[in-house]
């Protein structure tokens, strides 16, 4: 293989390697934003914050919430 060619598989990899690692960090600054809004507004976790009693189904809803977030159906 002529080094022009070897050269040109090299940039081209390490060009896939950068976009890999730019796609990861935007996706876990969506996850970080994702988690954070969460914390802030669902409200199991507003009474864990503040030391109130929590219900059964409040920890029901709080794991639905989880689980939707982990099975990517929560949205922005």
């Amino acid at each position: 293989m002529g080094d022009s060619l070897r050269d040109s598989f090299a940039s081209r990899e390490f060009g896939l390697v950068e976009n890999c690692l730019i796609i990861e960090e935007e996706h876990r600054q969506q996850l970080k934003e994702k988690v954070l809004e969460i914390v802030e507004t669902q409200p199991t976790i507003a009474a864990i914050r503040n030391r109130e009693a929590v219900t059964d189904l409040q920890l029901v809803a709080l794991e639905r919430t989880m689980m939707c977030m982990r099975n990517g159906k929560i949205s922005k």
